[in-house]
């Protein structure tokens, strides 16, 4: 009886180095998926937030008359105030282009269209497009990467 208690014992301590062994093993992948999904969740919430920028600041705009001076200016300080930081001076990438359709030509920022939203060339809208660089790390790797918002919105303020 004695022995195979030793036995016992013997064995189980030998199991515990196994799950050392595992342990080891299993915790780098355990801390990059961790850290992956919190990079994930950290750049998807900057995602979210320059989208709502650009709705905020295209809604500002369409309801803010074009012959008001620094039309594209004000829209634009919009749009940075609702990025919670996002969008501040000095943020790597940053990129703001506003643009006023009154139906006829366009004006703002670049005097163009931001980006083709298949809407008619005499339609009157707002356009916001922004963007950023963002950085997705892991344990293993780390990648940058362009996140950008944009919206369209139908200019209602006349001139």
């Amino acid at each position: 009886m004695a022995r195979a208690t030793a036995r016992e014992r013997t064995r189980r301590n030998d199991e515990s180095g196994n799950a050392l062994v595992e342990f080891v093993i299993v915790l780098p992948i355990v801390v990059a998926l961790v850290l992956g999904v919190m990079s994930f969740g950290t750049t998807h919430e900057q995602k979210l937030s320059l989208t709502n920028a650009a709705r905020e600041g295209a809604r500002y705009g369409a309801t803010l008359p074009s012959s008001t001076p620094n039309w594209a200016g004000l829209v634009q300080n919009v749009v940075v105030a609702s990025a919670t930081g996002d969008l501040d001076t000095g943020v790597p990438g940053r990129s703001i282009c506003v643009a006023l359709n009154n139906g006829s030509t366009w004006s703002g920022t670049a005097n163009a269209p931001c980006f083709s939203d298949g809407r008619p060339a005499n339609e009157a809208r707002v356009q916001v497009l922004v963007s950023r660089s963002g950085k997705l790390d892991t344990f293993f790797f780390s990648r940058m990467t362009t996140l950008t918002g944009r919206a369209v919105v139908r200019f209602e303020a006349g001139s």
